[in-house]
C-alpha cells in the first residue's frame, strides 16, 4: 500500500516536472518568436476625408540585447514592410540596457533604415531608453535609421489633416500630460510610451503606446502576472474613453524575464476609416 502510494506520488512529480519544463521551453524559446500582426480598424467621424484608409504600422519595446537580436528585429521589419503602411510609429524601448548588451549600432541602423513609409517614420523614447549611455545613442540610432524622434513636439501632415505628437518618456524623460497641445482642425495622433498618461489628457483622437508588453506573462483566470508603473490601466489592445481612443501594443521583446506566455509579440496595423 505504501509502496503503491509512493509510486503514484513519484509519477505525479515526474509528470508535473515534465509539464513545467515543457511550459518553460514554450515560454522561453517558442512564444517570444511568434510575432503576430494585429489588424485594427479605427473608425472616426471627425477623420478628414483625405486620411480615409490611411495605414499606420505600430511597433514597440524591442528591448534589443535581452533575448531579441538584430536578426529578429529584421524579421519584424520585413513583416511591417509587407503591409505597405503609410506611416510608421515606434513607441519606445529600443534597447533593454544599452550599456550592457547592445547589438552593433551599424547593424541596427541598417535594419531600421529598411523600414519604408511615404508619410514618414516617427518615434518616442521609453523608460529603458534613458538608461546609462542610452538616451543620446538611442536618439542617434533611430535618427540614422530614418526616424524623426519627437520630444514633446508635433509634426503636421496638412494634406491629410493629421497631426503627430510625440511625448517624451514620462518616467525618466520630460514627458507629462501637460506637454500635449492638440492641434485644432486636425486629427490628433499621439505617441507616448506609457499608456496610463492617456487618462490625464484631453482632445486626443488616437494615442499609441507600448510599455506593458501586454503583461508579457499572462495566467489563466488571473491575466497579467505583473505590470509596470504607468501601465496598469491600459494593458493591451484598444480602449475608448469619451471621444478618444488608445491602442496599447504588446511589444516585440521581453524584459526582466525572457519569457512570454499567452501574450505573443505584436506588430499592429491600424487603418483609419472615416465614419459614414
Amino acid at each position: 500500500m505504501i509502496k503503491r502510494l509512493f509510486n503514484r506520488l513519484t509519477a505525479l512529480v515526474v509528470i508535473i516536472t515534465v509539464l513545467g519544463a515543457a511550459l518553460f521551453a514554450w515560454a522561453h524559446f517558442v512564444e517570444p518568436a511568434m510575432i503576430r500582426v494585429e489588424q485594427v480598424e479605427i473608425t472616426a467621424e471627425d477623420l478628414p476625408a483625405s486620411a480615409d484608409g490611411l495605414k499606420i504600422a505600430l511597433f514597440s519595446d524591442a528591448h534589443l540585447g535581452f533575448g531579441l537580436d538584430v536578426e529578429k528585429l529584421a524579421d519584424a521589419v520585413a513583416l511591417i514592410n509587407e503591409e505597405q503602411p503609410d506611416l510608421i510609429a515606434f513607441t519606445g524601448d529600443l534597447y533593454d540596457d544599452y550599456s550592457k548588451s547592445a547589438p552593433d549600432d551599424a547593424e541596427v541602423i541598417q535594419v531600421l533604415a529598411g523600414l519604408s513609409a511615404p508619410l514618414g517614420k516617427y518615434a518616442v523614447l521609453g523608460n529603458h531608453d534613458y538608461g546609462p549611455l542610452a538616451h543620446r545613442r538611442t536618439d542617434e540610432i533611430l535618427s540614422a535609421g530614418g526616424f524623426k524622434v519627437l520630444y514633446n513636439q508635433s509634426v503636421q501632415l496638412p494634406e491629410y489633416g493629421l497631426s503627430v505628437f510625440g511625448m517624451d518618456d514620462c518616467m525618466f524623460g520630460a514627458g507629462d500630460a501637460s506637454a500635449y497641445q492638440p492641434q485644432m482642425d486636425y486629427y490628433n495622433l499621439v505617441l507616448c510610451h506609457e499608456p496610463d498618461v492617456f487618462a490625464q489628457m484631453q482632445d486626443v483622437d488616437l494615442m499609441l503606446s507600448g510599455h506593458t508588453h501586454g503583461g508579457q506573462v499572462r495566467l489563466p483566470f488571473i491575466g497579467a502576472a505583473a505590470l509596470p508603473g504607468l501601465g496598469k490601466t491600459y494593458v493591451s489592445g484598444l480602449y475608448e474613453e469619451g471621444n478618444g481612443r488608445i491602442y496599447v501594443n504588446r511589444g516585440l521583446g521581453t524584459t526582466i524575464l525572457q519569457l512570454r506566455l499567452m501574450c505573443t509579440p505584436e506588430i499592429t496595423i491600424l487603418t483609419l476609416k472615416k465614419a459614414g
